[in-house]
């Protein structure tokens, strides 16, 4: 029996050594991919077109090839070579990776925002004239659309309407049921957009209670809140209202605003940041609502923090170091594509301004010191260019890549944390 116990002692302790290292390889590597990336673009696109600038002469000068001629280069010097690189690689790789990640994460917000621009609105826009080219015709919803319009239209607001702040699956169906009613009623559809603008100002402003009773009885009595004024900046970047067809950009705009924060749980850049203001919003639209008791940051805008995601990992490490290791490999990989971002981006800066000082160096050697011929000129001009410019190409590459998918990622983080602190409650 102690012999078993002693067994299994040795067996958790060697699988901890495992977990540890598997830790320290992750954090390694997430080091190592940013700071490669910066030197093996510094060495391809610059140093070594600086050396064929130097070394090359039409003559074959004999007192410049020497050095590379001798016996220099030999296996202990490109060991040592690699090593070298190695620690560099780790040293700058470090000093991105411990970069804020918020810059990059609006950057990459802003993509998505575009993106959802061009999905949801830009539908509705005629580009050219900055006309709607669909109008609101509410009245002709098929009945079995009608869901999916409250969805869509009230979705992100309404998925909150309760005393609770929590909405249900009973709720939505009595703002169906009233938005139905409002159809049948002979009111056209230019007026049906007003009463839904003042609706939406009201959910906006958390007055739900008076939203369902404007949406009741109809009226258009009431002034439109100051909201109203407000949400259309979220469409000017795009398109800017016309006199004519102002009510139906600001339903736009409010449609627009719903879209952002059930998509990519901001309104804004200035509002980006990490563990976001309306990440239960986000949740709800995804159906995943007995996650929204965690994300406790949402209920008081005002005491956004880091902290409740912290707190949240902290109690998950204490109990579970397997749960816990999910998590570190995907913050992990998002500070590596975070840093690399930021690699890719200086990069680019660097080589466009070594390209052109390159390209200057070339042009002197031809015209002033006559090194070389037309032919040859051509051919060390391809060969030469063709390094920095392919880096800087890869770098554009990179850049892109990660922007397109680093906020969906800081959202993934985000749910993975309260996904398994949620399935340890229930354990």
């Amino acid at each position: 029996m102690e012999q078993h116990i002693e067994d299994n002692n040795q067996y958790y302790k060697h699988a901890d050594n495992i977990k540890t290292i598997n830790e320290f390889l992750i954090d390694l590597i997430g080091v190592l991919v940013p700071g490669g990336l910066f030197l093996f673009s510094i060495i391809i696109s610059f140093i070594i077109p600086v050396i064929m600038i130097y070394f090359h002469d039409i003559t074959k000068n004999s007192t410049k090839m020497s050095l590379l001629d001798s016996n220099v280069f030999t296996g202990w010097f490109w060991m040592v070579l690699f090593f070298m690189f190695l620690i560099l690689s780790y040293a700058i790789g470090n000093i991105f990776y411990r970069l804020d990640i918020k810059d990059v994460d609006r950057l990459s917000f802003i993509r998505q925002r575009k993106k959802i621009y061009k999905d949801k609105i830009e539908p509705f826009i005629d580009k050219k004239k900055y006309h709607f080219k669909k109008k609101f015709h509410f009245k002709k919803i098929e009945d079995d659309k009608l869901e999916d319009f409250i969805k869509e239209y009230f979705g992100l607001l309404l998925y909150h309407w309760k005393e609770d702040g929590r909405f249900l699956d009973r709720d939505k169906q009595i703002w169906i049921e009233k938005f139905e009613e409002l159809r049948k009623k002979e009111i056209e559809d230019k007026k049906i957009i007003i009463i839904l603008n003042k609706i939406a100002s009201l959910l906006y402003e958390k007055k739900f209670p008076e939203a369902l009773i404007l949406l009741d009885n109809g009226s258009l009595s009431n002034p439109i809140n100051n909201s109203s004024d407000k949400v259309k900046y979220f469409l000017t970047p795009f398109i800017k209202p016309e006199k004519e067809n102002y009510s139906e950009f600001l339903a736009l705009s409010w449609y627009f605003l719903f879209c952002l924060r059930s998509e990519v749980a901001c309104d804004n850049e200035e509002e980006c940041q990490f563990p976001y203001e309306h990440y239960d919003t986000y949740l709800s639209k995804r159906g995943e609502l007995n996650l929204i008791k965690f994300v406790t940051w949402c209920e008081n805008k005002d005491s956004r923090t880091k902290n409740a995601i912290n707190t949240l990992k902290l109690k998950i490490q204490l109990k579970s170091k397997e749960a816990y290791n999910i998590l570190v490999k995907n913050e992990a990989h998002i500070r590596m594509a975070s840093s690399s971002y930021r690699v890719a981006d200086m990069i680019c800066s660097v080589l466009s301004v070594a390209i052109i000082l390159i390209i200057i160096v070339l042009l002197v050697l031809f015209f002033f010191e006559k090194k070389f011929s037309i032919a040859m000129s051509i051919e060390y001009v391809i060969v030469i260019l063709s390094m920095p410019v392919s880096v800087l190409l890869l770098n554009r590459f990179i850049k892109k890549s990660v922007i397109e998918f680093l906020h969906y990622q800081r959202l993934r983080e985000i749910f993975f944390v309260i996904q398994v602190y949620d399935e340890i409650q229930i354990k």
